[in-house]
């Protein structure tokens, strides 16, 4: 598997798609296998496997392997953890 998380530093809101392959992620990036919104974020904490980052304007783009995202809603942080292969 393959993610991508967007993050915007403006509207405070980050954007995980999941798809099966790198390889998908290239040809179709508008069609991941999974979509998930985190709202509120001030914040994003990034641990192990990570491909590389991009910093475009107020964009981030992290690339990494099944990144899984959990929101610390007390400090409006969201802490992601990239991992190999599936669940």
């Amino acid at each position: 598997m393959f993610s991508s998380l967007v993050y915007d530093q403006e509207k405070r809101r980050a954007i995980l798609r999941v798809y099966d392959s790198e390889k998908n992620y290239i040809i179709m990036p508008s069609k991941p296998k999974k979509v998930e919104i985190y709202s509120d974020i001030y914040e994003v904490r990034v641990e192990d496997k990570i491909k590389k980052v991009e910093i475009i304007d107020k964009m981030i783009e992290i690339i990494g392997d099944v990144i899984e995202c959990s929101p610390l809603s007390t400090r409006h942080t969201l802490f992601c953890e990239a991992k190999e292969g599936g669940r």
